[in-house]
């Protein structure tokens, strides 16, 4: 039982040690962080303050017409749920 322990244990260690180069995860880590550092400039506290103004000004009062929906009379629903259909190219 011992032995077959320890096989398993330098069985998971040696899974740990290879599987990130063989997922070539240092060459990753670098392309994230220059990911990261394009979108450095809109994580300023200013940018985010001004994201979160449009999401208030734009979404906040849209979630004052959604429940007008359930109040519409169902061919009224129906007419709406018809315009917003894709017409065949």
């Amino acid at each position: 039982m011992n032995r077959k322990l320890l096989w398993a244990l330098v069985v998971v260690g040696l899974a740990l040690v290879i599987a990130p180069f063989a997922l070539s995860l240092p060459s990753k880590t670098a392309a994230g962080e220059r990911m990261l550092s394009g979108f450095r400039p809109i994580m300023q506290p200013n940018q985010v303050a001004l994201t979160a103004q449009y999401y208030n000004d734009t979404f906040v009062p849209l979630g004052k017409v959604v429940p007008m929906f359930g109040q519409m009379p169902v061919p009224m629903q129906t007419a709406f749920g018809q315009m917003l259909q894709p017409t065949p190219a």
